[in-house]
């Protein structure tokens, strides 16, 4: 059942990094109004930045594996064939013009160097 690549559990917390919430704050806020709402769940956070969601919990209402199979009812778990897209495109299309943005910005810190040189 579970997919995600990195998993830490301790007694009453989970640590666990959700592709599916990675870079999407709607499925992120989703998951996390969702888990809220479980008894014997007293924290949820869900960073969309980094797709790592963390749990805190009473150990003697939930467990981990209750958990786990709450974020597998919502969907969490699921393979994804997703494409990257964003205001920028594609990935490739938002590749390069990262690419283009970093060699103007070198370009203009060499200019203002070689001003301040010729100063």
């Amino acid at each position: 059942m579970l997919t995600s690549p990195y998993v830490h559990a301790i007694e009453g917390r989970l640590r666990i990094k959700l592709p599916a919430v990675k870079s999407a704050p709607d499925e992120a806020f989703r998951v996390e109004t969702a888990l809220r709402n479980i008894k014997g769940i007293t924290r949820v956070k869900v960073n969309p930045l980094t797709g790592n969601l963390l749990v805190l919990f009473e150990s003697d209402a939930i467990s981990h594996d209750r958990v786990c199979k709450a974020l597998n009812d919502l969907g969490c778990f699921k393979k994804e064939q997703k494409t990257f897209r964003s205001a920028w495109g594609t990935q490739q299309q938002f590749e390069n013009a990262l690419v283009k943005h970093l060699i103007n910005a070198a370009i203009e810190m060499a200019v203002k160097r070689l001003i301040l040189t010729l100063s």
